[in-house]
Parts: structure tokens; C-alpha cells; sequence
């Protein structure tokens, strides 16, 4: 997955990804989150380096979403809906 910055034009990152993916920001601004078939890696925005991934045990391809005050995450899959602390 590349990261491109909006203001220049250069690519700022090239993240690993399997496969397709979705990428979703959270609402601060801190984490790229990158969804793929089976896995959540959180990057941080400010270096791009990835800090967590969590691995779901082929549960098919995955989305995410935080709410607005950032104290959940709700991870979808093929059947599953978890909701979880970011922290």
C-alpha cells in the first residue's frame, strides 16, 4: 500500500500489504490502520512504522472503524464483529 503526501506529491511510505487492503485513518490522526485478509497492522503516522498487528486467524478479509472519542474499535469480518480498546 502506498502512501502518497497530499501536499508535494511524493510518496511518503510503501506499507506491506497481502493482497487487498482498506486503510482507515483514526479520528486523531495518529494511526494508519491497514486491513488485509486476516490481519490489523496499525502504523504510526509520524514514521510510518508499524507498532501492532493483530492476526485473526483467517477470518476473511477485514474493515475497521473507530469512534469519533477514539475509546473503541469495531473490527469486521466475514462473520465476526469484535469491538476493542486501541490502547
Amino acid at each position: 500500500a502506498r502512501v502518497w503526501n497530499a501536499q508535494t506529491g511524493a510518496l511518503a511510505a510503501e506499507l506491506a500489504a497481502v493482497g487487498g487492503s482498506l486503510v482507515t485513518f483514526s479520528p486523531d490522526g495518529r494511526w494508519l490502520v491497514l486491513s488485509t485478509n486476516g490481519a490489523v497492522a496499525f502504523y504510526e503516522v509520524e514514521t510510518w512504522r508499524k507498532v501492532r498487528q493483530i492476526d485473526l486467524d483467517g477470518r476473511g478479509f477485514t474493515q475497521v472503524a473507530f469512534s469519533p472519542d477514539m475509546r473503541l474499535m469495531a473490527i469486521t469480518s466475514q462473520f465476526d464483529l469484535s469491538l476493542v480498546d486501541p490502547a
